[in-house]
């Protein structure tokens, strides 16, 4: 058996996620939507675009936008964009934040958007073949089908394509955390599934990481504990005692008097492109 080409990655893919979590909903995505409106231009951000390597006035298109971050500060550049996302309130958001950028401004940006998730019919959404030069997608890659997800992008795309997946957990469930309260860690091998899935198509990915801290400090030891057990869900007595004595040992003060425990809060993307 030659593993390169007899493994088929994608059918591993999909039993993957059939054991990982339920299907993401729109409307678990439509309750968060106006908790992402504060995002401003974060490191992640300037490296996404920074690898992306758009070349002056590229069109775009931004798979699972959520409220535009990224694309708008393309819009901004000058680039043709078009968001789209399956939560109707996080396009809301997003066309929120750019009327607010275009009174900044004081013109109007090249940004369109539309609420569509990965399954529907694209060319009847008005995303059609070929229709932009760089297609992406920032982290948001949890699709029950990852080798059809891969051909939409591509087939979108003229020039290049791009996504970020994590390699280290969740943002809110990262495998610091499952390790401190005992639980096993796998890791999270989806830009390996990714890299493997594109070999398997023809494509030479290019690789490339991202690692992004989400700042969170706390008012006391206990609060971390409280916190983590919340984002760990149903976590055990035990496991609280060994989050305990895991957040004891590491939490470090700050100088405003609140606490953090860093490695809870550092997730590594994988920023996967390839060229067409």
């Amino acid at each position: 058996m030659n593993p390169y080409t007899d493994i088929d990655f994608a059918a591993s893919w999909r039993q993957l996620q059939e054991a990982r979590h339920r299907p993401d909903s729109s409307e678990f995505w439509d309750e968060r939507a106006h908790t992402f409106d504060h995002e401003k231009r974060s490191p992640y951000t300037g490296r996404f675009v920074e690898l992306l390597g758009l070349q002056a006035d590229e069109r775009v298109f931004d798979m699972g936008c959520g409220t535009g971050t990224i694309g708008i500060e393309l819009a901004r550049s000058g680039h043709p964009v078009l968001c789209a996302d399956f939560s109707p309130q996080m396009i809301e958001v997003a066309r929120a934040k750019v009327q607010q950028v275009e009174q900044e401004v004081g013109h109007a940006l090249p940004f369109e958007t539309r609420v569509m998730a990965w399954d529907d019919d694209w060319a009847a959404a008005g995303v059609a073949p070929k229709s932009v030069d760089v297609a992406y997608a920032s982290r948001s890659m949890a699709v029950a089908n990852l080798s059809d997800a891969i051909d939409k992008l591509t087939a979108t795309a003229c020039r290049r394509c791009a996504a970020t997946v994590s390699t280290n957990g969740s943002p809110r469930c990262c495998d610091a955390l499952l390790e401190a309260a005992g639980r096993p860690a796998y890791g999270h091998l989806d830009a390996a599934f990714f890299v493997d899935i594109l070999w398997q198509k023809g494509f030479h990915p290019e690789l490339s990481y991202i690692d992004y801290g989400k700042e969170r400090s706390y008012p006391s030891i206990a609060a971390i504990v409280d916190d983590a057990a919340v984002r760990l869900k149903d976590a055990t007595p035990d496991e609280c005692a060994r989050l305990k004595n895991y957040v004891s040992e590491r939490a470090t003060p700050l100088p405003d008097g609140q606490w953090e425990v860093r490695e809870f809060n550092i997730v590594r993307w994988a920023f996967i492109a390839w060229n067409l």
